[in-house]
């Protein structure tokens, strides 16, 4: 009776572990922003796969569908542009042309407690005349990748 206990409780927690992964995952996944070039619409395409890369624009007759881009920072690249090529599948694209992608650093600074190895009556704090810290400013450097894709719509639908 005990073996069963310990094993049912045991797959109870693999179960938790399972459903907290994909409660969270979704939370992670990065938004693909759109700026619309034309009203019109088409049918979308099966997959992302029936999408073509490009990186520059082609000189066969085409539409400008829309701009396509995902900023995300703990993304790699190739996810993102998954994400981008998934949505230009749902708009009916043919290929995206892609641009370089873009590396920014953003700045900030945050305040972390001050560390006190005697407590409050500490030697190093106030005794002399001086105030003490009860906080140090720490800067941190947060990457930030974007990619850009235009999404584009062959006139005559052959691509090339």
């Amino acid at each position: 009776m005990t073996r069963d206990k310990k094993y049912l409780l045991g797959s109870l927690q693999r179960n938790l572990w399972v459903i907290l992964l994909i409660l969270v995952t979704p939370a992670c996944a990065a938004s693909v922003d759109s700026v619309l070039f034309t009203s019109e619409s088409f049918p979308p395409k099966s997959s992302a796969a029936d999408i073509k890369l490009l990186g520059e624009e082609p000189s066969t007759p085409h539409i400008k569908l829309a701009q396509l881009s995902v900023a995300e920072s703990k993304q790699k690249l190739y996810k993102m542009q998954l994400k981008i090529r998934e949505k230009a599948a749902a708009l009916g694209a043919d290929a995206v042309v892609f641009t370089d992608p873009e590396v920014s650093y953003e700045s900030n600074v945050s305040y972390a407690p001050v560390y006190r190895p005697w407590g409050y009556w500490s030697p190093n704090y106030g005794w002399y005349g001086g105030g003490y810290a009860s906080a140090m400013p720490v800067t941190n450097k947060v990457r930030r990748n974007t990619l850009i894709g235009i999404a584009i719509k062959y006139i005559n639908d052959t691509g090339n």
